[in-house]
């Protein structure tokens, strides 16, 4: 995404920003939007202000309807509102950092816990299952704990529905069969 500036210190702050646009995509591509979405999503949440749907497009590099398409699943999503003025629609980001940073934990649990259950049947077969078991579960149990923790504060500040959202429309299609890339 282009950003300008042309000092030392705008060098960094535009490098900074980059980095900052790339590991919000890497987090919202995890939790299973199309990298389009996850471009477009970090855009408005970098942006901090409305934008419109040719805004979006030309600065996420994609067309028109790819942004139209990609907006409309995270509009579903609760990830982005958007706003008619007169004839023109300006998008929004929500702020949902947090949960979307919490989305690749819960994926991780889907994964672990079945992990761990192998490993509990294979536990008595020998020290390395067992310990491996043990680091797992200590692991697992952490992971937990601290989201629990952090779903009651979203819960606190009414966000936790962004999650319920996700969880389900993950869980009723694919990996973004219908936004295209």
């Amino acid at each position: 995404m282009g950003l300008k500036g042309s000092t030392g210190n705008e060098q960094a702050n535009r490098e900074n920003i980059e980095r900052l646009i790339f590991y919000i995509e890497k987090i919202v591509e995890s939790m299973g939007y199309p990298a389009a979405a996850a471009k477009i999503y970090a855009y408005l949440v970098i942006r901090g202000e409305p934008a419109t749907i040719d805004e979006i497009a030309a600065e996420a590099g994609v067309g028109r309807s790819t942004a139209a398409t990609n907006l409309k699943l995270l509009e579903h999503d609760g990830l982005v509102y958007s706003v008619k003025r007169g004839r023109r629609k300006l998008f929004y980001a929500r702020s949902a950092l947090p949960y979307v940073m919490m989305y690749p934990a819960k994926v991780l649990k889907e994964y672990v816990e079945p992990l761990l259950e192998m490993l509990e049947r294979l536990r008595d077969r020998g020290q390395h299952y067992k310990q491996l078991h043990q680091e797992v579960k200590a692991f697992l149990e952490a992971a937990m704990k601290a989201m629990q923790v952090f779903e009651a504060e979203l819960r606190k500040r009414g966000t936790v529905e962004l999650l319920a959202r996700s969880e389900n429309r993950n869980t009723t299609r694919g990996r973004g069969e219908e936004a295209a890339e």
